[in-house]
């Protein structure tokens, strides 16, 4: 009877692995690409939750089926639209791969789909390196806030060229090479108050991939702040020579939410 047990016990085991894990129920988390519904993420956890604490068969009979697998590749599918990479891959494979081993002599004819691919994928050595580049900027930004109380002051330090260098990698590369969107230069600080953006971005404002939008600068109460950072509140110039708070907008935050979620994959 020794060979019968075994399995069993491996599906029980399994079962109180992903409750333990789960704790609560499944939340989707925030994303660097689109997604934003997990529907197979949460089927999945639907049912090892609803096969937790069944008897012997009713437990095969719940948790040892094709929708629970298929729900588990959906489910990979899903991570890699989210982090726009297969980084999360292995985490699903190895609960796929346990799922297997303890249903495997109780289910027959069973089919592994193959899960969806990202519409896009990231280089993550090259986003971790804007990222960088985004926080650089970011404690460069909060240093000139700190030091200076004037707004002519501020602008004069934020427009130093290794600010704008940085505001350029950050906004404009990361935009497109990490978003996979259009940068729209009258939206960066840098390039609508600096004289130094004429040198550093001017080259990639002239490219197609750069959207110019009109100026709306020199209106005294634009909305157009900017984001310094995940923890940062973002300002402006006004054309009255006042600095004005704002909230915070841009993608820099989102990319720092894209280095969270590489470490933690």
């Amino acid at each position: 009877m020794l060979p019968s047990v075994r399995p069993i016990a491996a599906l029980a085991a399994l079962l109180s692995t992903i409750s333990g894990c789960h704790g609560a129920s499944f939340s989707p988390p925030t994303c660097v690409g689109d997604i934003t519904e997990f529907p197979n993420c949460e089927k999945a956890d639907s049912i090892a939750r609803k096969c937790s604490n069944l008897s012997k068969q009713e437990t095969i009979d719940c948790f040892c089926t094709q929708e629970l697998l298929n729900a588990y590749i959906g489910c990979k599918g899903e991570f890699r639209q989210c982090i726009l990479g297969n980084s999360y891959d292995s985490s699903v494979d190895d609960m796929i791969d346990a799922w297997q081993g303890a249903c495997g002599p109780y289910v027959s004819d069973i089919t592994t789909p193959v899960a969806s691919e990202a519409t896009r994928t990231l280089d993550e050595d090259t986003c971790q390196t804007i990222a960088e580049s985004c926080g650089q900027l970011s404690a460069s930004i909060t240093s000139c806030s700190s030091a200076y109380d004037q707004a002519a002051q501020i602008t004069s330090c934020r427009c130093q060229e290794s600010l704008v260098s940085l505001a350029s990698v950050c906004d404009i590369d990361g935009s497109q090479s990490c978003l996979g969107k259009t940068a729209i230069t009258s939206n960066i600080w840098e390039f609508r108050n600096c004289k130094a953006a004429t040198d550093v971005l001017g080259t990639s404002a002239d490219t197609a991939t750069i959207t110019t939008a009109p100026d709306t600068s020199t209106v005294e109460d634009t909305a157009t702040s900017l984001s310094f950072g995940p923890d940062s509140t973002a300002t402006s110039t006004t054309t009255s020579g006042t600095v004005s708070m704002g909230p915070k907008i841009g993608w820099r935050a989102s990319l720092m939410l894209f280095l969270t979620l590489i470490y933690l994959y």
